[in-house]
């Protein structure tokens, strides 16, 4: 296990935090905002960091960060990222929702990218989408947004990693979305965040 390469790793994902945090503080940007492209880029980093880095070394930073995070949401220390209008837990379990990738499919670059792509991708912009209308809405275009964003990401890794588009595996693909979308509706207080990468990835290792 490397140290420099954890460093490296760690180092450069805080000053990325706190440089948010500054950006936040400096010009006014809304929490939500800053707080979505802290999601987004965490997880689309944690695709190429899981080649860079060895199983341990991913794992130590990963379980930093746990650490960092719960810290962080307890003393408030980074607004960015800590939504004060509702109830969340999101940016803590965040971090778990990587680990557990990690320990289950570490080794399985279709399963463990896969799953990162949709904690990044489909979960922020289901949201974005949400801010954006009625608040009668706001639910059922949400999980709309998220499930047809789950089947585009699966069709995507479906083509990077040579998946045959037979009538079994489109079945798969509209099985999982669907599995994933339930789980996010259902997951309280960003909770999220661990529920549906971690549904994602036992699916993908039960079905592929």
């Amino acid at each position: 296990m490397s140290f420099f390469n954890i460093a490296i790793v760690g180092i450069g994902l805080l000053i990325f935090y706190f440089g948010l945090e500054f950006l936040h503080n400096r010009f006014g940007l809304e929490s939500w905002l800053t707080r979505k492209i802290a999601h987004i880029a965490s997880a689309l980093v944690a695709i190429p960091v899981l080649f860079f880095l060895t199983y341990q070394e991913y794992l130590t930073v990963l379980v930093f960060f746990i650490a960092f995070f719960i810290l962080a949401t307890s003393k408030k220390l980074l607004k960015s990222i800590h939504l004060e209008e509702r109830k969340t837990y999101g940016e803590v379990f965040f971090p778990f929702g990587i680990f557990f990738i990690a320990l289950v499919a570490y080794s399985n670059h279709f399963v463990a990218v896969t799953s990162l792509l949709i904690l990044s991708i489909s979960d922020a912009f289901a949201g974005i989408v949400g801010r954006y209308v009625a608040i009668n809405r706001k639910t059922a275009l949400g999980s709309m947004t998220f499930f047809f964003l789950t089947a585009l990401l699966l069709i995507v890794a479906y083509m990077l990693y040579g998946v045959a588009f037979t009538a079994l595996h489109i079945v798969y693909l509209l099985f999982i979305s669907v599995a994933a979308t339930f789980v996010e509706r259902i997951s309280p207080y960003g909770s999220d965040n661990v529920t549906v990468p971690v549904a994602v990835a036992f699916l993908l290792l039960l079905l592929f």
